[in-house]
């Protein structure tokens, strides 16, 4: 039933009034079989639409999903990484769920560091999904595939499933067309699992079907919808939060004639028993907050990113104004809409224009300007007082609560030209002004770059071995690589499930650089003892094609005491581990208590006396803006205690902050550097680090100090270093001082 039926006729619940409001005297519920007998044709129609659509936006995808992926050429590692990263991800909380679910979050990478889900996104909400392909085949990249595709028909059909409370079916299926293939669905597919925008109109539809007839399967539903949204993504459940924080008001508008206790009660209590499996599924992370081996919300971390700035945030709603959004001829149907229509549909009409202008809103993130003059934004009242929204890193992806009201704007105006034609040319009509308005928006997208990618029965036979024949062991695959390289094995390891030392995450352990920089003097003997001292190591696979020549020569000719060749598989070597501890630290690897050699991780003392001096490996008159500038730090440590540096934990550990200061007194770049080191009490001790040159040109002054969970040691004793910086304007060449 359409709103417009919903306002002109009496509803079996009760009366209508004048105004269409709804009289508050329950008596009864619409004819269910009625509802379902009109509607099944259309979504049996819609349903097919929009999977041969989903072919078309996906082309040449569907014809290669065992094997390929989609994602963009880059020179950036990190697009191929966070394609393999989400696919793990998938793959291991289906294996973790079936066979070891209290050990969710304790996942095979970056051993032996615990809750190494925890380090990114788990995706739990997309395992319904991926799940049964994955567990038929063994095929995780066919899984990822499938779970794509579903993707575009599920968000089609809620958001149809949402229009129709408010227009006919055929102007709701452009609303469906509309939200689930636009821009910012096709741009960067291989975060797919930012595609799962289905749960939005979901919870809407819901919601609006229980305060309307108060049946237990629609709150049930509703608690379903904000369960999976908000163990989805992070980014989406905040999305969610958003958009129902905007949209409830307007459905309890709705239905304000028929709104009493019960149905109050039921709403809250489907949200709060809906939001209760992501709230138990974020205790991992507050956890490594409080280690701090994830960034706090609203930490220097997240706050200098790129993707804050304010013109790059405003470059993105451009682009989703002009192209990525709902194209011309949307934009046409949803101006009409808020031009006429109003008298018999205003709440459909409210609901669209809050959400679409609320998701411009946040996207801009924390800082809107329009003609260069700054506007108030909400966006900062959340950060204060939304747990975890200040770690939001992207801002514009908030787009996809814009989406959906424009998408139903467009519709409820397509609506107002399909009432004026005969029944007959109805169907037709929505359906040529909805292919033509996706046609107009399909031009600006270009081609998809298809990527293939062995896994399950595909992978390299070494994977294979070491899944019938790894007895739990943990592995280091030689030699380092980069975030497209360690995330690609990632993807491999799923064949065997076995612990891996290295892996790819947003916020990855300190103990992966540590084993990285230890695995790199292999296949020395000192290397591999010191590596056995600090891990559980068993099983070394060696990418004989990915290592220089000389490299090659030095691990095809190994004869080191404690490493042997098992088997060789093409350029693949695997071999066992079995030198013994001489000096075991292991424990100290992961502890919380004490650095790896034995100083307390615990609050320095308020005496923190002490002296810096630095000096530069490289003496230049100008530095390039954005360059690296070496320098050789010496600490002298005077104090009373010894200072922890080396823990893997950052809770605690003494860092070095840098930090440039302008002629006038303002900060302009700050960074924390790892030590690596501890500083003993009335000892001194030198460092190495490198900082980034400012990006603008002028003079600088370096300041250095040491800080312990962002405490400055100046505060409290320690003589910080200063050095002054010249950065060279551009087109300005750097220049090294000269030679007498």
């Amino acid at each position: 039933m359409t709103e417009r039926e919903h306002e002109s006729s009496p509803d079996a619940r009760g009366t209508v009034s004048a105004a269409g409001s709804i009289a508050s005297r329950p008596v009864g519920a619409d004819d269910p079989a009625r509802v379902v007998t009109r509607w099944r044709p259309h979504v049996a129609c819609e349903a097919v639409v929009y999977a041969l659509v989903a072919l078309w936006w996906l082309w040449p995808l569907p014809l290669h999903l065992a094997d390929h992926a989609i994602y963009p050429r880059s020179e950036m590692p990190e697009v191929a990484a966070d394609y393999h990263l989400i696919v793990w991800a998938l793959a291991w909380d289906t294996h973790a769920l079936l066979t070891h679910p209290g050990g969710l979050f304790d996942a095979n990478i970056f051993f032996p560091a615990p809750r190494a889900l925890a380090f990114s996104e788990h995706f739990l909400g997309y395992v319904p999904l991926f799940a049964p392909t994955y567990l038929v085949t063994g095929n995780p990249v066919l899984a990822a595939n499938v779970l794509l595709l579903l993707t575009y028909p599920a968000c089609g059909l809620a958001m149809a499933a949402l229009a129709r409370r408010f227009v006919s079916p055929p102007a709701a299926l452009a609303a469906g067309l509309l939200f689930a293939f636009c821009g910012i669905r096709y741009d960067n597919l291989y975060h797919f699992h930012q595609l799962g925008t289905f749960w939005l109109p979901a919870a809407l539809l819901f919601t609006d079907r229980w305060l309307e007839r108060a049946r237990k399967r629609d709150a049930a539903a509703l608690g379903v919808c904000f369960a999976l949204q908000l163990l989805s993504s992070y980014y989406l459940g905040y999305a969610l939060v958003v958009l129902y924080g905007v949209a409830l008001p307007v459905l309890l508008w709705r239905w304000s004639g028929a709104l009493e206790r019960r149905r109050l009660v039921g709403l809250a209590a489907a949200i709060v028993l809906g939001a209760l499996p992501a709230a138990i599924a974020s205790l991992p992370y507050l956890e490594m907050q409080r280690l701090g081996l994830v960034p706090a919300a609203g930490g220097a971390q997240v706050a200098s990113l790129f993707t804050m700035d304010p013109r790059v945030t405003m470059l993105q709603i451009q682009r989703y104004l002009t192209a990525d959004g709902i194209g011309p001829v949307g934009w046409l149907l949803a101006l009409l809409a808020l031009l006429v229509g109003w008298r018999t549909g205003r709440h459909a009409r409210v609901l669209g224009l809050v959400a679409g202008l609320s998701g411009l809103l946040l996207a801009a993130g924390p800082r809107v300007y329009v003609l260069q003059r700054r506007l108030w934004s909400p966006y900062g009242l959340l950060q204060r007082w939304l747990p975890g929204f200040a770690a939001i890193r992207l801002p514009f992806r908030f787009l996809v609560v814009a989406q959906l009201g424009w998408a139903l704007l467009a519709a409820l105006g397509l609506e107002q030209v399909l009432a004026r034609l005969p029944r007959r040319l109805r169907w037709p009509t929505g359906i040529a002004i909805s292919g033509l308005a996706l046609l107009v928006l399909a031009p600006s997208r270009a081609p998809h770059t298809l990527h293939h990618v062995p896994s399950g029965a595909g992978a390299p036979p070494v994977y294979h071995w070491l899944r019938d024949h790894g007895q739990a062991g943990a592995v280091l695959e030689v030699p380092n690589g980069d975030a497209a390289v360690a995330s690609r094995r990632m993807l491999l390891g799923t064949t065997h499930w076995l612990p891996m030392l290295d892996g790819y995450s947003a916020y990855p352990p300190l103990t992966r650089n540590f084993l990285r920089r230890i695995a790199a003097g292999l296949p020395e003997e000192s290397a591999l003892q010191g590596l056995v001292d600090v891990v559980a190591v068993r099983w070394v696979v060696v990418h004989l094609d990915e290592l220089e020549p000389a490299a090659r020569r030095r691990w095809e000719a190994i004869r080191v005491p404690g490493l042997r060749l098992v088997e060789r598989f093409g350029d693949d070597l695997l071999f066992a581990v079995e030198r013994p501890v001489v000096n075991d630290h292991r424990a100290r690897l992961v502890s919380t208590q004490v650095t790896l050699s034995g100083v307390p991780l615990a609050p320095v003392a308020r005496d923190c006396r002490g002296r810096l001096q630095v000096a530069l490996l490289e003496q230049r008159v100008l530095w390039a803006p954005g360059s690296k500038l070496p320098l050789a730090v010496q600490i002298d440590n005077a104090s009373a205690l010894a200072w922890p540096g080396t823990g893997f934990y950052p809770r605690y550990l003494v860092k070095l902050r840098a930090r440039f200061e302008s002629d006038a007194g303002v900060e302009e770049l700050s960074s924390e550097l790892p030590l690596w080191a501890d500083v003993p009490r009335g000892e001194s001790i030198a460092v190495l680090a490198e900082v980034d040159v400012p990006s603008r040109p002028g003079s600088y002054r370096l300041v250095l100090d040491l800080v312990q969970d962002g405490v400055p040691f100046a505060s409290c004793g320690l003589e910080t270093a200063r050095l002054a910086v010249q950065v060279a304007s551009p087109g300005q060449p750097a220049r090294s001082p000269r030679r007498s």
